[in-house]
């Protein structure tokens, strides 16, 4: 996940280097499980109310408890920056605390951060 990648819309070239890619797939399979809905269908192109609320979810995660930037997080579910930034802002708080308190034993610890 070392390889430069453009955005489609500005052309910001980013290096997703801020989180391994097998980090991403614990997430959105425990999305995918918490909330019912088919990972790959997560990462897909699908506009269906459950699968974005999912995929909003795993964006407000990935920025919040993880701190990647737009751009990386994009990156890594194929999406342009604007549209993550969309869905952190979108996100429904009871769905990110679910899926937050899912995954608290993956995630790195905020205090070992500081």
């Amino acid at each position: 996940m070392n390889e430069p990648v453009i955005c489609r819309r500005c052309g910001y070239e980013n290096l997703t280097t801020s989180i391994a890619g097998d980090l991403v797939d614990d997430i959105v399979a425990t999305a995918g499980r918490l909330f019912a809905v088919d990972p790959q269908a997560i990462l897909s192109r699908s506009q269906r109310q459950r699968v974005v609320a999912a995929r909003q979810a795993v964006c407000a995660v990935m920025r919040n408890a993880l701190h990647m930037p737009y751009a990386d997080i994009g990156a890594a579910l194929d999406r342009d920056h604007t549209t993550i930034i969309h869905s952190v802002r979108r996100c429904d708080s009871v769905m990110y605390e679910r899926l937050l308190d899912a995954l608290e034993p993956l995630l790195p610890d905020e205090e070992a951060d500081r």
